[in-house]
């Protein structure tokens, strides 16, 4: 892999940011590379370019964040993609919600595709020594979708009691999505002074 870029990046007075990106890429693959499914990019050399710009989005919004996207050449064909990542709101008091989204239209000789992947962070505060949060996530490329939830209480300085719970599902079924995995972990940690 070889990757030569150039970027050209501005701070506003109100904390936001922009960067614009350039990068000329070259990639040697030994072996085939499964892309998306059961799309397989042949070995060789490729070589192409990508546009991108960002804006930061300062946390003086009511919504912060990243906003990205990127045009350019991927593995012989093209790549488009538009991304919402670090994402930030307030909607209610101790409630904040992380929301995400990455979206990708590929177009290459082997065929076409649209990735998706979409986040959800919730989390709520009880106090500052309590609180509970859920990521869910949902991906395009296997049809999955993931829940981890989490629990945690610090009982005293130093000290935390977490309760996690995950759940995988295959989205791609009929009917209620399929169980993969599911998994409970409690954690208790205890501090002490000698």
């Amino acid at each position: 892999t070889r990757v030569i870029e150039g970027t050209f990046g501005a701070e506003f007075q109100s904390s936001d940011v922009l960067t614009v990106q350039l990068s000329d890429n070259a990639e040697r693959l030994t072996e085939p590379y499964g892309v998306f499914g059961n799309i397989d990019i042949p070995a060789g050399r490729y070589d192409f370019r990508n546009l991108s710009a960002r804006y930061e989005l300062g946390t003086q919004h009511a919504l912060s964040g990243d906003i990205n996207y990127e045009y350019g050449g991927f593995y012989g064909g093209t790549r488009q993609s538009i991304a919402i990542s670090n994402g930030l709101t307030e909607p209610l008091p101790n409630f904040m919600v992380e929301p995400g989204i990455s979206l990708n239209w590929v177009d290459i000789p082997q065929g076409q595709f649209v990735a998706k992947v979409l986040t959800g962070r919730f989390i709520y505060m009880f106090d500052p020594r309590t609180f509970v949060s859920a990521l869910v996530q949902y991906n395009s490329d296997g049809g999955t979708m993931a829940i981890n939830a989490r629990l945690r209480w610090e009982y005293r300085p130093g000290s935390d009691l977490f309760v996690v719970y995950s759940d995988g599902r295959d989205m791609l079924g009929r009917g209620f999505p399929k169980l993969q995995n599911r998994a409970l972990t409690i954690k208790l940690t205890r501090f002490f002074r000698v």
